[in-house]
């Protein structure tokens, strides 16, 4: 279940009527209401209470008299639940405002939820109109009865309100009421064109949406828990089903932006896959909320969705014989495609028929060409409903195949998204989830907003992970005979099994395992059986794959680095030679690097040091040895480590990060608060500019103190959450935005190939060593260094000697580190890494930084 802070606009609606009617229950007993006349069946404890929670006869008439004090001794309830019924809202408020000796206050957070309460039912009107409904008495009576009993209990108790136009208010609600209530499960083919909903403004469903939504508290902290009953009537039904319709179509718009975005090169396919499967997780927890109020009804969620295609479509115009194919309702007419699509019964269309043939004894191997062919190429715009049917049968059934085969014969498969969980639990239980159709009308949607670019971004993935791949090995290869204490066999064996795994995913297991099935049948494997068919068809497989091996070799590259001290080091050398002005342009490969991770993860402080002394002093902090450790004698004398031991890098991208070990893990998202929070809040970039407005520009924030400030307002927030102050929501699609926006901004810092720059680093460290070896053996006797694992030692006697320490400030070695560096940037070596980034998609633009005045 989502947390509060992200819930649908149904469970946000119920919050606030179970808060209505905590707040009048515990008030009321508070002033001498008798408790156990709250307490409805099906309470815990499983003690029995009267038939239901209205109040009868004598004790009704004294809830509507004139508001004396019972002399009666309230019962204490021995159940921690009570079900307050709606027909019992108004005597409750009725009761309050009758005491006089003292009055009862009423809070203005209780005025503020009552009034969005009624707002949002009462605004409901409307949307079935607009697709043929018509009205009726009776059932508009029905849906009156709730709106009606709320603005009388707001007239009774609220300041505006007065006992007169209270008490009217509440017979007429009570009259019109008698036969309000349906029986679950009721027919409702007959009574679905007869009715009346009121559909809620947008403006308003934004501003219901987006408020702190503060609820009114029960009285005197009762500790007792309060819920009104639950609303089950075909009208009730249909605003729950409304509203959650209004939810996940804002999050299909949000999902149709992020990929019309990277369609067009505004946003990493990595991040867009993590985001749109993101928030396919949060449709799943939205359409569980309110599933239980649809299976009461006859047909669920999808008898709804059918009688709502069949309105619209007579609304349009249309005969009720034209609207499904052959009279049957089993299937609709295809000329009515887009209304269908708007309904989401194409995709729960297509997976029934599925479902249908399913045999689980046999792999669904279709034959190639058999639905038709999908030509990605072609113009969807100007194609005929029954086209747009056939162009989603053949990429839906296709696609299918691909699911099934990785759920039966390859367990060990890297990445899962919802459609392919949802199809795991489709051929468990045999039935289409809303949920799972939801998801394959995501896919549908991203191949209608994307169509041929499709194809490009499995080319991205494929020649990324290929980079990466080839990455791997060549540092396997260089560190054949290359070794340090501080990194295990183990690690080499975690990154050989990633290699290897990089090697299976690049043969295509999905189309062997198809293909062994066409073997042992005795059959030709068919020509156009697609290599890849899986990733070419899902951009959300793709991107989830390459955010997951980006993670992997991303991690892998932080501790190789940390191992090895090769980045680190050579970053300070560098420094102290710009400082000394001896660098010939500029190692743009480090600038990216440095600007990525941030200068704190390389001198303590955050700052760069400018004179000698502080480069030598800041690489003993970094390095965690004190400088005595540099002097002559040092062989003769143990090393003297500094108390806060080695700095090492620590991991940025902290969003992608904390994303990565579900993804990696296929782990469901479990949707915490401090997870949100870490999504919202613990971003590293700022958003500059409108991405509507195409200015849109994420800045790194390489201010120190503005991340702790940041990250103290995170925590002062857990606080005030832990203690029930924080009262803040954020609807479901604005957290995709925020996701998508953040994984964005970290796809450099994650693509950035690290064990590359690890070996180039390694190679400049070389290269100085042997410029400086003759000076070093001078000042420092032939044993300065035993092994090349002590390479990183170099820059400290470097720094060391320029630095004073040992009483004279000799800059030779400064001068001759300086050599082999600038003999590296004037033949390009400097942009290695650009270069490699460039090749996957990963442009990197330098601006000059002008001081003001300039």
């Amino acid at each position: 279940m989502l947390p509060s802070q992200l819930l649908g606009t149904y469970r946000q609606y119920k919050r606030d009527t179970d808060s209505v009617a905590s707040w009048l229950a515990s008030t009321a007993k508070a002033s001498g209401f008798p408790a156990d006349l709250l307490t409805a069946p099906g309470g815990a404890g499983g003690t029995q209470a009267p038939n239901s929670g209205r109040l009868k006869g004598k004790e009704r008439a004294k809830a509507r008299g004139s508001g004396k004090q019972s002399t009666s001794k309230p019962a204490e309830s021995k159940v921690a639940k009570h079900i307050i019924a709606i027909k019992d809202f108004l005597p409750l408020a009725q009761w309050i405002a009758g005491r006089q000796n003292p009055a009862i206050s009423v809070p203005d957070v209780f005025s503020a939820t009552i009034d969005r309460l009624i707002t949002l039912r009462s605004e409901f009107n409307g949307k079935l109109s607009e697709h043929g409904v018509e009205t009726d008495t009776k059932s508009d009576e029905r849906h009156g009865y709730f709106v009606g009993v709320l603005e009388a209990v707001r007239a009774a108790v609220c300041p505006r309100g007065t006992p007169t136009t209270a008490t009217a208010a509440a017979n007429a609600a009570i009259d019109s009421a008698n036969d309000a209530s349906q029986a679950p499960g009721e027919d409702l083919g007959g009574r679905f064109a007869a009715l009346t909903v009121d559909e809620p403004s947008q403006a308003f469903i934004e501003v219901f949406r987006n408020a702190p939504h503060e609820r009114p508290e029960p009285r005197n902290d009762d500790p007792a828990s309060y819920e009104a009953e639950p609303q089950t009537s075909l009208e009730d039904t249909l605003f729950a089903f409304f509203v959650m319709i209004d939810d996940l179509n804002r999050i299909r718009s949000r999902i149709e932006w992020i990929w019309s975005n990277h369609r067009d090169g505004m946003f990493d396919l990595a991040a867009a896959a993590v985001a749109t499967n993101t928030a396919i997780s949060l449709a799943r927890s939205l359409i569980d909320e309110v599933k239980p109020i649809f299976d009461k009804q006859e047909g669920g969620a999808w008898g709804l969705l059918n009688k709502l295609f069949f309105a619209t479509c007579l609304r349009k115009g249309h005969q009720p014989e034209e609207i499904y194919l052959g009279g049957s309702k089993d299937n609709f007419n295809y000329n009515l495609y887009d209304t269908a699509d708007e309904c989401y019964l194409v995709a729960f269309r297509h997976l029934t028929s599925f479902v249908d043939v399913l045999d689980p004894k046999c792999l669904p191997l279709i034959k190639e060409g058999m639905f038709g062919t999908y030509d990605a190429s072609s113009d969807r715009s100007s194609k005929t409903g029954p086209q747009r049917h056939q162009e989603d049968q053949v990429l839906l059934l296709e696609f299918f195949t691909e699911l099934v085969t990785v759920n039966r014969l390859l367990p060990g498969y890297p990445v899962e998204d919802e459609f392919l969980r949802g199809m795991k639990e489709l051929e468990k239980t045999g039935t289409v989830t809303f949920s799972l159709v939801f998801a394959a009308q995501i896919f549908l949607d991203i191949h209608h907003t994307m169509r041929a670019a499709v194809r490009r971004s499995f080319a991205t993935m494929f020649e990324e992970t290929t980079v990466m791949h080839n990455t791997l090995q060549a540092h396997l290869d260089f560190h054949k005979n290359l070794k340090i204490k501080n990194w295990p066999a183990s690690n080499d064996h975690v990154l050989r099994e990633l290699s290897r795994m990089l090697d299976w995913m690049g043969k295509d297991p999905v189309h062997g395992a198809k293909a062994k099935q066409f073997t042992r049948m005795k059959r030709p494997v068919p020509p156009e059986m697609e290599v890849h068919r899986i990733m070419i068809y899902s951009p959300i497989l793709a991107g989830l794959y390459l955010f997951r091996i980006r993670a992997q070799v991303y991690e892998a590259g932080v501790a190789v680095a940390n191992a090895w001290g090769s980045i680190t080091y050579s970053a300070h050398i560098y420094n102290a030679l710009l400082q000394q002005g001896l660098v010939e342009g500029r190692w743009e490969d480090m600038d990216v690097f440095l600007t990525n991770m941030g200068d704190a993860n390389f001198w303590t402080g955050g700052e760069r040091p400018q004179t000698m002394q502080d480069c030598f002093q800041k690489f003993c902090l970094q390095m965690g040895v004190s400088a005595a450790a540099f002097t002559k004698n040092r062989r003769r004398q143990p090393t003297v480590a500094s108390r806060a031991g080695p700095r090492g890098i620590k991991e940025g991208a902290p969003v992608s990060s904390m994303l990565a070990t579900k993804i990696c893990n296929k782990a469901d998202m479990d949707w915490t608060l401090d997870l949100i929070d870490n999504i919202v809040a613990r971003s590293a970039y700022k958003m500059e500019g409108s991405l509507n407005d195409g200015d849109l520009t994420m800045a790194l924030i390489d201010d120190a103190q503005e991340l702790k400030a940041r990250d103290r307002l995170r925590q002062q927030k857990a606080k005030a959450r832990a203690s029930g102050k924080d009262k803040t929501t954020l609807v479901p699609e604005e957290l995709v935005e925020t996701l998508a926006l953040s994984l964005n901004s970290e796809s450099l810092e994650m693509s950035f190939p690290l064990l590359f720059m690890h070996r180039w680093c390694w190679r400049v460290l070389r290269s100085i060593k042997e410029s400086c070896d003759p000076v070093l053996r001078e000042r420092y006797t032939p044993a300065y260094m035993d092994k090349e694992s002590e390479l990183p030692w170099v820059a400290g006697y470097i720094l060391m000697s320029a630095s004073g320490f040992e009483g004279s400030h000799d800059l030779r070695l400064l001068r001759l580190a300086a050599d082999p560096l600038n003999e590296m940037l004037g033949v390009g070596g400097g942009r290695m890494a650009i270069k490699l980034l460039r090749d996957i998609g990963k442009h990197i633009e330098f601006e000059e930084e002008h001081s003001e005045g300039e």
